[in-house]
């Protein structure tokens, strides 16, 4: 049984080195003691919530009784919160002079996990292609934790970190948004033009931080067909002719968007019960659900009003987010059909 706990360990570092395009470094960095580090976490979607906290918890206050300084945690998923745009290191965090980078994987009790320590050498993807982790896969966190204080005790690694928190401190970006208005259609003459931002398959496809997110680690086959499914989906709305919906690049921002003469755009925002609730703050209290969900949303370029359907929900499935929102405005997005 030990052999077997072994080998799939050891199947799983492959795994990981070779879909997280790294190497693995033979010790953690030179200055994981004398410097901060940010924590780049990905969790399964089955896990409760308290669960993973308890998790990263464990992990911070060993961080804090070795002297790493892990000065902020970072949920993958929230860096992809708008599908098409990506997030790298939140702004707040670049001031913190963080040198270096910790990923972590957690999948549920009894099944293996990750932890990996190197360098963030990237403020876009966090890390580059190529880079050295060193990396561990394992079912519990007790012998990571014991190697490493055996590790450190031998005094390889400078120790200056001081005071630091047994608390991990959670960071998430977060869209902007001024008010939100329930309505059964916003107020599009048929004249008026909506945004709807192409999706970059290769930049799904290619190297970032989303490599991390744990649909991919556990079907990386899956993962890209569904964005190819997503993609299809959004290209079968810009491409009917009847609506007033048309492709945009991904990176316009809303000023240029305005300079096209467009009036909206069909926005999604994706993410946990607690991000969307913040971002969606409404009379209505949203629902409440596990795991990620999305919902599909109508936004002013003007005034940077949301319009919301009334009665509207997040929806688990991308078709049926989209199509909710397509046939609560109907009228105004398909101007031919209501004549």
């Amino acid at each position: 049984m030990l052999f077997n706990l072994f080998a799939n360990a050891q199947n799983d570092l492959a795994f990981y080195q070779e879909q997280l395009a790294i190497n693995e470094a033979l010790y953690p960095p030179e200055d994981i003691l004398s410097a901060s580090s940010l924590v780049l976490f990905s969790v399964a979607e089955d896990v409760e919530t308290s669960e993973w906290k308890e998790k990263l918890t464990e992990l911070q206050v060993f961080f804090a009784s070795q002297g790493i300084d892990a000065v902020a945690y970072v949920n993958v998923t929230s860096l992809y919160n708008i599908p098409g745009e990506a997030t790298g290191v939140p702004q707040v965090l670049r001031a913190r002079e963080i040198k270096n980078l910790i990923l972590f994987h957690y999948q549920g009790e009894e099944k293996n996990m990750l932890i990996a320590m190197g360098p963030l050498s990237d403020q876009q993807n966090f890390w580059t292609k190529g880079d050295t982790f060193w990396i561990r896969v394992t079912s519990s966190l007790d012998p990571v934790f014991t190697e490493l204080d055996t590790y450190f005790r031998t005094g390889a690694r400078a120790r200056t970190n001081l005071l630091v928190n047994d608390r991990p401190e959670f960071f998430q970006p977060q869209p902007e948004n001024d008010r939100i208005i329930l309505t059964a259609a916003p107020r599009i003459r048929p004249n008026y033009k909506v945004a709807l931002k192409n999706w970059d398959l290769d930049f799904y496809l290619g190297f970032g931080a989303h490599k991390l997110l744990d649909n991919h680690l556990k079907a990386p086959e899956i993962y890209a067909a569904q964005w190819q499914a997503r993609h299809d989906l959004f290209s079968s709305i810009a491409l009917d002719t009847t609506n007033i919906v048309e492709f945009v690049e991904p990176e316009l921002i809303d000023r240029e968007l305005q300079r096209l003469s467009f009036d909206y755009e069909l926005a999604a925002l994706f993410g946990n019960h607690e991000q969307l609730s913040e971002f969606f703050k409404t009379d209505e209290p949203m629902p409440s659900f596990e795991g990620e969900r999305l919902v599909f949303y109508m936004k002013s370029l003007g005034s940077n009003t949301i319009y919301l359907p009334k009665e509207w929900q997040p929806e688990k499935d991308w078709s049926d987010a989209l199509s909710g929102l397509l046939d609560a405005f109907r009228t105004s997005l398909y101007p031919a059909s209501s004549e």
